[in-house]
C-alpha cells in the first residue's frame, strides 16, 4: 500500500533517476547533421500554488495539500529534458506520418539519446528516446518520455514509460481554462495506483483529492484567504483550519 507521503518521495526519486538522461555537456558526443540545436517551442511551466496563509498554517492537512500542490507543480522541472544539450546535433527527419520532425541526438557512454520534436495542427509534441545498451539491456529507440501541449496553451500531457516497455509508469495532465488550473498526476505500479487531482482557481482557492487504487482517501478544500477544510475516508473524519491573523 502506498504511503501518504509517496508523491514527495517519488519526486525525489525522479531527480536522482533522471540524472542519467542529461549529463554534463562535456560528456556528450554529438551525432547527426544540420547545424546548431534550437528548440522552436518548449513545454510551458505550470505556475500553481496555494495561498500564503495556507502554506504557513500548522494544520497537518493544510501542509499535506500544500506539499501535494507543490509536487504537482514541480514535475514541470522534467521539461528541461525536452531541451537539447548544447553539443547535440540536429537533423530533419520524417517519422511515420509526422511532418517537419526535428531530431537531436547525443551520446552518453554506450547510449545514444534522441530528442524528437514535431507539430500537429493543434499541438506541439516531444519524445525522448534511448537507443543502445545499458547494463546489458538493449534499447531500440525506446520512448522514455512523451509530452504534448496545445498551441493555445490550454492543455498538456506528460507520460513516463516503464523501463524498456510501452507501459505508462506515470502520467501528468493539465488544463488551463478561464484562469483555472486542473492538474492530475497518476502513478501505476502493478495492481496499485495513486492519483492526485487538484483544481486551483484564479483567486487562489482550490481543492485536491488523493486516491489509492481509484478510491478517494483524502479531500482537502481551501479558500482564497488560506482557510480550509479536510475529509478522510475509511476511517471517516473531517476538520477545518482557520487563518491566523496578525
Amino acid at each position: 500500500m502506498f504511503k501518504k507521503t509517496y508523491p514527495i518521495w517519488l519526486l525525489g526519486l525522479l531527480v536522482v533517476f533522471l540524472a542519467f538522461g542529461c549529463s554534463d555537456d562535456d560528456d556528450e558526443t554529438p551525432t547527426g547533421t544540420n547545424g546548431t540545436p534550437s528548440m522552436e517551442h518548449t513545454p510551458t511551466p505550470i505556475n500553481v500554488g496555494v495561498p500564503e496563509a495556507m502554506a504557513q498554517s500548522n494544520d497537518p492537512y493544510a501542509q499535506m495539500a500544500t506539499d501535494w500542490v507543490e509536487a504537482l507543480a514541480s514535475f514541470d522541472s522534467l521539461f528541461t529534458y525536452f531541451i537539447p544539450p548544447s553539443k547535440a546535433a540536429k537533423a530533419a527527419i520524417s517519422f511515420v506520418s509526422a511532418a517537419d520532425t526535428l531530431v537531436w541526438s547525443w551520446s552518453n557512454g554506450t547510449m545514444t539519446i534522441k530528442l524528437r520534436f514535431w507539430e500537429s495542427a493543434t499541438h506541439y509534441h516531444w519524445q525522448y528516446l534511448w537507443d543502445g545498451t545499458l547494463d546489458q539491456v538493449v534499447y531500440d529507440n525506446w520512448v522514455w518520455f512523451y509530452a504534448d501541449e496545445s498551441k493555445d496553451g490550454t492543455e498538456g500531457h506528460f507520460y513516463w514509460y516503464d523501463n524498456n516497455t510501452t507501459d505508462i509508469l506515470f502520467s501528468w495532465t493539465w488544463t488551463y481554462l478561464a484562469g483555472v488550473y486542473n492538474v492530475t498526476y497518476l502513478f501505476t505500479s502493478g495492481l496499485d495506483s495513486l492519483r492526485i487531482a487538484a483544481i486551483i482557481n484564479a483567486d487562489g482557492s482550490g481543492h485536491v483529492d488523493y486516491y489509492l487504487n481509484d478510491v478517494l482517501s483524502i479531500r482537502v478544500v481551501w479558500y482564497a484567504d488560506g482557510s480550509g477544510a479536510w475529509w478522510t475516508y475509511n476511517p471517516d473524519d473531517n476538520g477545518t483550519w482557520s487563518v491566523v491573523k496578525n
